[in-house]
């Protein structure tokens, strides 16, 4: 399976379902091998990351946030 076509699949859907603030990316190298891998695992490790890269974003922006209203 191209990995590369999961990483696409997946930051289309998350880019799309989080919140606007946040600038969803990838680079994806075009001569990237096969990988005998299933490919829902790899859906679901790749939403996992994005989720908990999220949360520890949105608690960044929550904190920026708190510390600009006390000024």
């Amino acid at each position: 399976m191209n990995l590369g076509n999961v990483v696409r699949e997946v930051t289309a859907l998350f880019s799309q379902t989080i919140d606007r603030r946040i600038e969803v990316t990838s680079s994806i190298a075009d001569d990237l091998l096969p990988a005998f891998v299933d490919p829902n695992q790899v859906h679901q490790v790749l939403m996992n990351l994005c989720v908990n890269a999220r949360d520890a974003i949105m608690e960044s922006l929550e904190i920026d946030e708190n510390r600009g209203a006390g000024r």
